[in-house]
């Protein structure tokens, strides 16, 4: 395994960023256990062994972020006809990656090799403050995702794949704000987008193959899960979905699309819009 990557850390940041994010606890079940695919069941089965927990914002207003081809950076909310826009400022064209931590309460920025937190204050007008550097020497960081909170120590964590094709487990931690948990996976070069589906330690990928894919993480050793589907070569982006068991994808010709977990079913498409092609982040 790949051991951790060394970079400067700060030291005393998680305890700024609980002072602002209130958590609570839900208790779920870790990871997925199924062949490459094999679609039904297979959430249902990355509910089934391990044990977890969920982390939620104050505001309980889960959404997903959207940094456009201008550099503005938005954030949206869901609702239960669509998805309501706030944005948050510009200035974010340089920025390669960004994922969502905690439903609208936080984020993680990759920009000029160097890993960042931001705060949402939805409460007061969705302003938009800045919670630190983290740690450089994330320059091969091709992709980013939030899974909300895979170990049981109530801290948010994140999963990255690189661009050397290595999936990595990221793990908050009250002194350092992140760290590295242990690998999960090899040859991810294939892979196009992840996405977290709501906090179950677990994401959705699409590869260049066009085939959209799901893993739950275990307690321990590899991500597991399967195939979910083919026919996704016109999927350009993904992101959470902003309800329990979903996410979102954009296509070549800007629809959105929120795709919802039926049991025992695949996910399914619900919301749909059209004019996101200006989207060019997802998280």
């Amino acid at each position: 395994m790949r051991s951790s990557r060394n970079g400067a850390r700060r030291r005393g940041f998680w305890t700024a960023v609980t002072s602002v994010l209130a958590v609570a606890l839900l208790s779920l079940t870790g990871t997925a256990n199924a062949a490459a695919g094999s679609a039904a069941g297979v959430v249902d089965r990355a509910l089934d062994a391990g044990k977890g927990v969920s982390t939620r914002s104050i505001d309980g207003q889960p959404g997903f972020l959207q940094i456009r081809y201008d550099g503005s950076l938005w954030f949206y909310e869901h609702t239960e006809s669509g998805f309501v826009g706030h944005p948050l400022g510009g200035g974010w064209e340089s920025t390669s990656q960004v994922a969502l931590i905690s439903g609208g309460g936080g984020f993680l920025e990759v920009k000029n090799g160097v890993l960042r937190i931001w705060l949402i204050d939805v409460q007061n007008g969705y302003s938009l403050h800045f919670g630190g550097d983290i740690m450089g020497g994330w320059d091969n960081a091709k992709l980013i995702a939030g899974v909300g909170e895979v170990n049981g120590d109530n801290l948010v964590d994140f999963v990255e794949v690189t661009t050397g094709g290595q999936l990595e487990l990221w793990l908050g931690d009250e002194t350092a704000g992140f760290k590295h948990g242990r690998t999960l996976g090899y040859g991810w070069q294939n892979a196009k987008q992840i996405a977290g589906t709501n906090d179950y330690a677990q994401f959705v990928e699409t590869d260049a193959q066009g085939q959209l894919s799901i893993w739950g993480i275990p307690p321990e050793g590899y991500v597991q899960g399967g195939v979910l589907m083919g026919g996704w070569d016109n999927v350009r982006l993904l992101g959470p979905g902003g309800v329990a068991d979903s996410f979102v994808s954009v296509r070549h010709d800007g629809t959105l699309v929120q795709w919802k977990w039926v049991e025992n079913d695949n996910y399914h498409p619900g919301i749909q819009d059209g004019g996101w092609g200006n989207t060019r982040l997802l998280g």
